[in-house]
């Protein structure tokens, strides 16, 4: 995903990450976090270990974001400059995304 934010970032795409809550946070030593707080440390962590350039938002702590947008566990939505949603995945498919980004905005190289 941070090669496909890179290659497209020039054309003006924008990318988010969203912070929701974690299906399995014990599988790399995660305790689910109680407090905004604890969510954004996650967060900082993230950034720091995957060395993400993409933004990264937090979801409420009541997940209010992921409830109202289809409660998937992966998800990835492609929107235009408008907010019209595009494309909706369940779970992100990063080869399908740069399909479609070539498919909307244009290939790159």
């Amino acid at each position: 995903m941070e090669t496909i934010y890179r290659d497209y970032k020039p054309k003006g795409v924008q990318f988010i990450y969203l912070y929701k809550a974690l299906a399995h946070p014990e599988l790399n030593g995660y305790v689910n976090p109680v407090t905004l707080e604890e969510r954004l440390m996650h967060i900082k962590e993230a950034k720091r270990t995957l060395g993400s350039e993409i933004p990264w938002i937090a979801d409420t702590m009541a997940n209010d974001l992921k409830h109202a947008i289809g409660d998937r566990p992966n998800s990835e939505y492609l929107l235009d400059p408008e907010g019209l949603i595009l494309r909706v995945r369940a779970w992100s498919n990063p080869d399908q995304l740069r399909r479609d980004l070539a498919e909307y905005v244009g290939p790159v190289e």
